[in-house]
């Protein structure tokens, strides 16, 4: 029987430090267990804390849209002489008012629009549908419906529905590159932390929006909606637009052009009366000299030229939703830019081969694509792509590999070289053991040409050394050089570059195969992969161009502060200062920030609510930031 348990009492002010606690003790405080709650309780729950939605700024109603085309000091005067036209019996002249009116005002209420529904069908971060306990049983629920205390079933591809504490991992990877900027998974376990540690680095939890890169593993929801990580960036960038560069110099020109224009128009008429005329004589005098003294065509000009540039903007799949926006990105002397998505592929990438031949840059220019392949680095390839559990993919006529993005990349690197093929990759292994953090290898038996069994392993270089015996060589195994191999490790890894190394063994003909597989021994070390995601064809020109142009361009990441400066250096973004960080920006006030952003381009390992802190200061020196980038 599912024991119906209270509400559990705490202020949203003072959330208890989550990843700092035993699973027992989460359980306890959200008075739940991992059996999950009766439905009773859950929709009690619900009706308590909400929906586990995020809340977004509502649609601005059309007449309000339609209304802010006419907030403006000329358009009202020029409005107020139309009606006073019209009353006076001018038609022709009150017609050509409004037709002025009307076409600034269709222009920009259709621009905008357009741009509002565009943004709306953008806005998709909510998981529509999860797997949790609920009396007892195992149910399928909307997302909507979770509420905290709910225990959530997680499995490869699934998106998070709310943060999790995980209380269960088996080989869990989680994609966090949404939130943190990183391009490898990030290794989940159910340890306890020190309470200290920062959201990107919190192992034991599972946040709201993130993917399921490989694994299962089960979470207990401890916040959903608003108070998840994503509910809270959701909030600080649902605020109020500022007013661009341009608004405050038209909003400017027109206060002046129209006080000018009132301060005359007043002056005429009193004259006027003064000097004998009649109120009727002159009021239409009047009228007449502000609507020939007012720029009419201003307004409708300016409406024209920026939907130009929005329309040009949108053929760039930029969307333009505030009209003067546009002019302020030429405006712009500052650009805070994302790096995993934006200034790289987002795609794990295999560059260096380290063999005791030596290290093969497969990425340089000079690079054959794999046909003069030494057979070492033939070796290393190999034994990556079938200790492996990528799979091959055909979507719109490319050919991709889906699952973990160390196995995706290092299979990818493999096939495209031929050390291995296709065929290879798919037939069924003997026996398989897959990646276990606390293991730090996976291993793989397979059968070779003439059907002896090779059992090929990858994992972190001290688990292969651990595990090897001797090391691959020019005339066959030599002795194991653990200096050498870690010389040339801290040497990639410097570098920005993720390392996996690989090794291998012929298994005897009479060796008996335990299943589990027992932890490998007696291997050759073949040698070591480096990778990393890789900038993005162009972006380099486009940094440099934007320099030229007096742009400073800054990377503004969650990633390692090592990988961002190899990645910047490679973009040309390197000023020679260390990389600001998340850590060090919490002892800086702004002045010491904004002097800390003046001699460096680099900012990793920084939360959104750094990110928002950071163009915030920038623009408080005067700097106009256009931010850009598909993390948060």
């Amino acid at each position: 029987m599912v024991k119906t348990p209270r509400t559990p009492s705490r202020t949203p002010e003072t959330p208890p430090l989550w990843h700092s606690l035993t699973p027992d003790a989460v359980f306890a405080t959200l008075s739940s267990d991992p059996i999950g709650l009766s439905s009773a309780e859950a929709e009690r729950r619900l009706a308590d804390v909400g929906a586990n939605e995020l809340a977004v700024t509502p649609p601005t109603p059309w007449w309000r849209v339609l209304l802010r085309q006419f907030i403006s000091p000329l358009i009202t005067i020029l409005l107020v002489a139309a009606i006073v036209s019209l009353l006076q019996s001018h038609r022709v002249d009150a017609i050509a008012i409004m037709l002025i009116l009307t076409l600034n005002a269709s222009l920009g209420f259709m621009q905008e629009s357009k741009a509002e529904r565009d943004v709306r069908a953008l806005q998709s971060f909510s998981a529509p549908y999860c797997r949790v306990m609920r009396d007892g049983a195992e149910r399928v629920i909307p997302g909507r419906d979770l509420v905290p205390g709910d225990v959530v079933l997680l499995e490869s591809g699934e998106r998070i529905p709310a943060d999790l504490r995980l209380v269960a991992a088996n080989a869990l990877q989680v994609d966090e590159s949404m939130l943190t900027g990183e391009s490898f998974a990030a290794t989940k376990n159910t340890d306890r932390l020190a309470a200290d540690v920062i959201d990107a680095d919190k192992t034991n939890v599972a946040f709201s929006g993130t993917f399921v890169g490989s694994g299962r593993g089960r979470g207990v929801v401890i916040a959903t909606g608003a108070d998840t990580a994503l509910g809270e960036i959701n909030t600080l960038v649902q605020v109020p637009s500022s007013q661009t560069p341009l608004q405050l110099l038209i909003h400017s020109l027109e206060r002046r052009i129209g006080a000018a224009v009132l301060a005359a128009v007043v002056f005429i008429f009193v004259a006027g009366l003064a000097l004998g005329n009649d109120a009727a004589t002159m009021f239409r005098t009047a009228v007449a000299l502000a609507v020939a003294t007012i720029p009419e065509s201003l307004p409708i000009v300016l409406t024209v030229a920026l939907s130009v540039g929005v329309s040009r903007m949108a053929k760039r799949n930029a969307i333009i939703r505030i009209l003067p926006a546009v002019e302020t990105l030429g405006s712009t002397n500052v650009i805070g830019s994302d790096k995993t998505g934006t200034l790289t592929e987002n795609q794990l990438t295999v560059e260096r081969v380290w063999t005791t031949y030596g290290q093969l840059n497969i990425v340089s220019e000079e690079d054959d694509g794999g046909t003069a392949d030494p057979a070492a680095v033939r070796a290393v390839l190999r034994a990556g792509a079938l200790t492996n559990e990528a799979t091959l993919s055909a979507e719109d006529g490319s050919t991709e590999y889906s699952g973990d993005a160390v196995d995706a990349a290092m299979a990818r690197v493999a096939v495209d070289r031929g050390a291995v093929s296709v065929h290879e990759r798919t037939t069924p292994a003997v026996a398989h053991q897959p990646y276990e953090p606390q293991l730090r290898y996976s291993q793989t038996i397979h059968l070779n040409g003439d059907g002896r069994r090779i059992l090929y392993v990858k994992g972190s270089p001290e688990a292969i050394m651990d595990a090897s015996i001797a090391m691959a060589q020019a005339e066959g195994a030599g002795p194991l050089d653990e200096s050498l191999i870690h010389a040339a490790n801290v040497e990639m890894g410097a570098e920005g570059l993720r390392v996996i190394a690989t090794g291998s063994r012929v298994l005897g003909d009479d060796e008996e195969l335990d299943q589990p597989l027992p932890p490998p021994s007696g291997l050759t070390f073949l040698g070591m992969q480096g990778m990393t995601d890789p900038p993005r064809d162009g972006v380099a020109e486009a940094i440099r161009q934007c320099q030229q142009a007096g742009i400073t361009v800054k990377m503004i990441t969650g990633d390692h502060p090592v990988t961002a400066t190899a990645i910047a250096e490679r973009l040309g973004l390197a000023s020679g200062k260390q990389a600001l960080t998340g850590a060090e920006m919490a002892g800086l006030d702004d002045h010491m920030l904004s002097a800390r952003l003046a001699e460096t381009n680099v900012a990793a390992r920084v939360s959104p609510e750094d990110k928002l802190r950071i163009v915030r200061v920038l623009q408080s020196t005067g700097q106009i930031v256009a931010v850009t980038g598909d993390g948060v």
